[in-house]
């Protein structure tokens, strides 16, 4: 299992439960490195299951709120613009690019499938549209 963002070592308040746990993912940066920044208002919490057929693409887009994913099926190649593109598989966890432009696309022959956490704002949207690559 991969993982990608800024990795920080786990603290468990108690160490009794670390035989029990098998961390994910604990980061304080997106996958390009970049510090996560919370939104200001009130707390919200948005969880999808998103899907892309072979050949199919997001389209360029950012996230104002922090995004937890986890790889479920398949493979995405995400195009990061001047930063580059880099491609998740099966089980590999990241906290998404924020307010970075971005478009996913699925390479492969088979569903691509992440588990997708948007830790917000009631104030904020999940997904802003952009028109291309910086």
């Amino acid at each position: 299992m991969r993982h990608a963002g800024g990795e920080v070592p786990l603290q468990v308040a108690d160490p009794g439960l670390k035989r029990h746990m098998a961390p994910l993912l604990n980061a304080g940066t997106d996958v390009l490195g970049r510090a996560l920044v919370y939104p200001n208002g009130p707390p919200h919490m948005t969880v999808h299951m998103v899907e892309l057929e072979p050949g199919e693409e997001s389209g360029w887009h950012e996230h104002p709120v922090p995004l937890f994913c986890q790889i479920l099926a398949g493979e995405f190649t995400v195009d990061y613009g001047s930063k580059g593109v880099q491609r998740f598989r099966v089980g590999d966890t990241l906290m998404e690019a924020q307010n970075w432009p971005h478009n996913a696309r699925n390479l492969g022959l088979s569903v691509a499938r992440v588990l997708a956490v948007y830790i917000g704002s009631s104030e904020y949207p999940t997904l802003v549209r952009v028109p291309g690559p910086l």
